[in-house]
């Protein structure tokens, strides 16, 4: 029950079409529509259907047709009948509907048939509970006498003028039902009456009425027969269906509705895309629409009209056809610069059943017109074409679409090109202002912290020793004077400490750059106009005009890399150079000092400058409060074994014992880290370049202390950056803990963090343990690279073995001759007269003389970028760097 289209072509070797052939239209077999039953006629003892032959598909014919009567087959019909008159009692109540029966097996009969209800009158009239005397056979008159002279919607006009009134006769009456209210009525006229109208009819029912001729006592004295009559309604909506639809035109037709009454067909209304396009005659059940356009859409609705105004049907439901085509893609050039042209588009959009033969481009002369070349036939799979064979100099270029089936050729927009000779990209270098500076100030801020615990360290050890000594001594007296001094130097330490904190909030959250870059044009005849920065390969900024060469700008920092590249803009907007050279920027340097932070108040989500995120500033009152209990003690005089327990290990995603390591030859070095610290991800990474040195050097531990981190959860490891998880020297375990061999899953078992259980404050923490898992070393170390981290790291193995190491700076410290105290006093010292100068230049790159020196425009008294603006950007003002990149800084 479908329509095709087929068509045949032939077509010579190169692909052209030698015929074109019409295309026809193949409907596939299908069973037939059911029929549609209606009543002509009926009385007391019988019905008159009647029906129109119903649509077939195909070869598929109708044999017979099968009446069911009350839900029951009744009688098989012939197939060329198209009314039936049934035999049938008074006062019943009959249902009829009819089933088309087909001659081809395969597909079935149809559906069946509306569903016609139809209540037979009685022989002698309604009863009413009097006394009624039928005259049958005496009656002068015609038993049709009673006419419809007009029905409408509402109303049934009535008349009986050719009746010849019995002796007698006082009054009439008129009787009526219809199918929708069976339950008779009434209205009583005088005998003088000829006409009569009833009114508030159901619109679109059948109504059985009849006169009563009334004599004295309300005898009846002569009735009529039933009159059948139908009232007007608009008739059934059209269903409209596709016929045909191919490049030439679309064709749509529909059967004739069905009507009620005298509402009677005399025309249909053709409308596409709502906007009425015909006004056929009744007899026209087909429409074909030639106008329409390539790929577009319209949706076709047809309204019946009839001979009352007011009675046309509904509009139908709208049938959407796709006019067949293609549209052709809109082209550009990649890239839009250079001396090579190469023209790309997208796939173009073609409609369904539609195919593309091949691509043609066509290289057009800007001012004349003239075609210079054509190149194909291309492949309908190819998106970009390499044009080779032009000179220097201005064209169109257009692409041509060839497809099946028609002749018409589809041709794109054509873009205009421009073909120069190559243009020299710019040059560029980027100095970060205040890099060296920050780099300074951090490396002597981890030295002071180190000092730090270094001296905590050695004043517990003093006062421990006191507390053991119970006699005073000369010694005592010295190791008195030693606890003072100490004290002294930790005083000054926690001063220069804070200054040095706030001198590093000046290079924390900004990054000034200073860029500059030279550009020679090749051509001479070409003008620069301006250069456009690139950050991340977008537009940063406005056209910077010529002839500047140097560019200030201030960034937002924030903890991934970025790039920095510039193109020349020449006389045409649409005309540029190559990319220049890319420079790697890391603004991560400029993130708040950190080193360590405390579980306590640390905040996942919390960014720079809100409490909370990884910066020591708002640790250093807790640090400063705290530093006795917080004290990095390093070698463990009492060794503290770890607890027999079980950890999920967040690689496989299984619990097993870690403490005591099984098998293990080396010491075990344990980092206990969060993964979204800052201060952790830079020791992770610092880890895992010495995990690659020194692959057997330890075992490696790595305790995911995240308290919003549930327990058998390791979706964290896919966000792990510079491939951690990868690192199959070091094992991956969450700090949710069981101890014993109890499984977390059973009931009884209580779960605890293993952090807390040592009494671990902050992270990053690191400890040293032998293969039992006794504590051999524990603490922390604050290292701005690499290389401090891993001399820190193999002078604690040392440390662990006794040992001393050579070309070991912090072997050298600990075995010289000079106390720790001697050695922090001279690095207070040393750190002292550091601030002061950093300070001193702060100063003097702040003053007006040195910012018209920095910010002058080349070949000109005027300043193009004011240092203050720069300088005085607010936090709206600030560049969000959000793209992450891949590459490190280089």
């Amino acid at each position: 029950r479908s329509i095709y289209e087929i068509t045949i072509e032939s077509h010579s070797r190169e692909g052209e079409s030698e015929t074109s052939a019409q295309a026809i239209h193949a409907i596939s077999p299908g069973e037939p529509d059911p029929p549609l039953i209606t009543l002509d006629s009926a009385s007391s003892s019988v019905i008159c259907l009647c029906w129109q032959q119903p649509r077939t598909y195909g070869d598929v014919t109708i044999t017979a047709y099968q009446l069911y009567v009350n839900g029951e087959p009744t009688a098989e019909l012939d197939s060329d009948t198209t009314f039936y008159n049934y035999s049938c009692l008074a006062e019943r109540v009959y249902k009829f509907n009819l089933v088309a029966l087909s001659g081809n097996w395969q597909y079935g009969d149809s559906a069946k048939s509306n569903t016609l209800v139809v209540m037979t009158a009685s022989t002698n009239g309604w009863r009413n509970g009097r006394h009624q005397l039928m005259f049958p056979g005496e009656s002068r008159n015609d038993p049709n006498y009673l006419k419809a002279s007009k029905v409408t919607d509402t109303k049934i006009h009535l008349e009986w003028n050719s009746y010849m009134a019995p002796e007698g006769l006082e009054s009439y009456k008129i009787q009526w039902s219809s199918v929708a209210q069976p339950e008779a009525k009434e209205v009583c006229l005088l005998a003088s009456d000829k006409s009569c109208i009833i009114n508030k009819c159901l619109s679109g029912v059948i109504h059985y009425l009849r006169l009563i001729s009334v004599g004295p006592n309300d005898i009846i004295l002569d009735e009529s027969h039933y009159l059948t009559t139908q009232t007007s309604a608009p008739p059934n909506m059209p269903a409209v269906i596709l016929r045909a639809c191919n490049f030439q035109y679309i064709s749509i037709e529909w059967n004739r509705p069905l009507e009620y009454g005298e509402a009677k067909i005399n025309g249909y209304l053709v409308f596409i895309n709502n906007i009425l396009e015909a006004n056929l005659s009744d007899d026209q059940t087909a429409y074909t629409f030639t106008e329409g356009e390539w790929c577009k859409e319209y949706s076709f609705q047809v309204q019946a009209l009839t001979n009352f105004e007011w009675l046309s049907s509904k509009i139908s439901d709208p049938q959407t056809v796709q006019w067949p085509g293609v549209v052709a893609p809109i082209l550009r050039r990649d890239p839009p610069f250079g001396p090579d042209l190469t023209i790309s588009w997208d796939k173009p959009y073609v409609t369904a059943g539609i195919k593309i033969k091949y691509f043609k481009i066509m290289c057009s002369d800007c001012s004349s017109s003239d075609v210079i070349t054509t190149h194909g036939p291309i492949l309908p799979d190819v998106q970009s074409f390499t044009i080779d064979d032009l000179d220097l100099g201005c064209y169109l270029i257009t692409l041509k679409i060839h497809i099946y089936h028609t002749n018409k050729i589809i041709c794109s927009e054509p873009i205009e090109v421009t073909l120069f000779a190559a243009i020299l990209p710019p040059t560029i270098k980027v100095n970060i202002i205040g890099l060296q500076e920050r780099q300074l100030l951090e490396k002597t801020a981890c030295q002071l912290l180190n000092a730090r615990d270094k001296l905590i360290s050695s004043f517990n050890n003093m006062q421990k020793v006191s507390r053991n000594s119970l006699t005073p001594t000369r010694k005592s007296n010295s190791r008195n004077s030693q606890e003072v001094l100490a004290i002294k130097t930790s005083l000054k330490l926690e001063n220069l400490l804070e200054q040095y904190i706030i001198a590093l909030s000046n290079y924390t959250g900004q990054v000034l750059l200073d860029i500059s870059w030279e550009c020679t044009p090749c051509n001479p005849n070409i003008q620069v106009t301006g250069y456009q920065l690139l950050l991340d390969g977008q537009n940063f900024g406005t056209l910077i005009p010529e002839p500047s060469r140097n560019f200030k700008t201030m960034l937002k920092v924030d903890d991934s890399s970025h790039t920095i590249s510039m193109i020349a803009q020449y006389e045409d907007t649409e005309l540029s150079s190559q990319e220049s050279n890319v420079i790697h920027l890391d603004t991560a340097q400029f993130l708040p000092f950190t080193y360590y932070c405390y579980c306590k108040g640390h905040i996942k989500e919390a960014k720079w400058p809100t409490v909370g995120c990884c910066q020591f500033v708002d640790a250093l009152s807790q640090e400063q409060q705290l530093c006795k209990k917080l004290s990095n003690p390093g070698v463990m005089k009492q060794s503290f074994q770890l607890p027999d327990c079980l950890l999920k290990n967040q690689t496989n995603n299984s619990f097993e014992p870690v403490f005591p390591i099984q098998g293990a030859t080396c010491p075990t070095l344990v980092l206990f880290w969060i993964p979204w610290c800052h201060p952790c991800k830079k020791v992770m990474n610092f880890l895992v370049t010495f995990v690659r040195e020194h692959p057997n050097l330890f075992s490696y531990l790595c305790i995911n202390c995240d308290t919003q981190y549930k327990a058998g959860d390791s979706s964290h490891l896919t966000s792990l950056e510079n491939d951690w998880n990868k690192e199959p020297a070091i094992k991956h375990y969450s700090s949710h803990m069981t101890l014993g061999n109890k499984h977390p899953d059973d009931e009884c078992t209580e779960t605890k963090d293993l952090r807390q259980y040592l009494g671990i404050e902050g992270v990053p923490s690191i400890l040293l343990t032998d293969n039992m898992g006794f504590i051999l070393w524990h603490g922390r170390f604050c290292a701005p690279n690499y290389k401090l981290f891993s001399s820190f790291l193999l002078h604690a193995l040392h440390q662990v073995n006794s040992s001393n190491r050579k070309n070991c700076i912090h072997c050298e410290m600990e075995y010289s001759q000079d106390s720790d105290i001697d050695f922090i006093q001279q690095l207070l010292t040393e750190s002292v007269a550091l601030l002061e100068k950093i300070t001193h230049r702060k100063q003097v790159l702040s003053g007006s003389k040195m910012k018209k020196m920095l910010f002058k425009r080349t070949n000109s008294n005027q300043s193009y970028y004011s240092f203050e603006k720069d300088l005085n950007f607010q936090e709206d003002q600030l560049i969000d760097l959000n793209n992450s990149g891949d590459n490190e800084q280089q």
